[in-house]
């Protein structure tokens, strides 16, 4: 266990590639807007639905899920975030939302 601590300490994000504008999508679970600023200094992992999520992509999603779960102390730092298209939301809330999590599960078009 301590290993994984000192890696989590060496963990440094790479600048962005290009910089993504102004954006707001829908939270799925209480309908908030999130928008670029809720984000902005904060390390975050994204993954996106495709309009068709056959198996794999829902064991994908419940591996993302999985990972908020080992993220717990780096709550304030690191934050989660999922994307469905409208015709996709389905599939996303068919994943159950982790408990406590910094897990964003937004929706809308790009």
């Amino acid at each position: 266990p301590g290993r994984h601590v000192v890696q989590r300490l060496a963990l440094r994000a790479p600048a962005p590639l290009e910089p993504l504008g102004a954006w707001g999508l829908t939270e799925l679970d209480g309908g908030a807007v999130v928008g670029d600023g809720a984000l902005r200094g904060k390390v975050w992992l994204a993954s996106f639905v495709p309009a068709t999520c056959d198996a794999e992509c829902a064991a994908s999603l419940a591996r993302f899920a999985g990972a908020a779960r080992h993220l717990d102390d780096l709550r304030d730092k690191v934050v989660l975030v999922t994307v469905a298209r409208p015709d996709a939301a389905a599939q996303l809330r068919a994943v159950p939302a982790v408990e406590g999590a910094r897990w964003l599960r937004l929706t809308g078009e790009p």
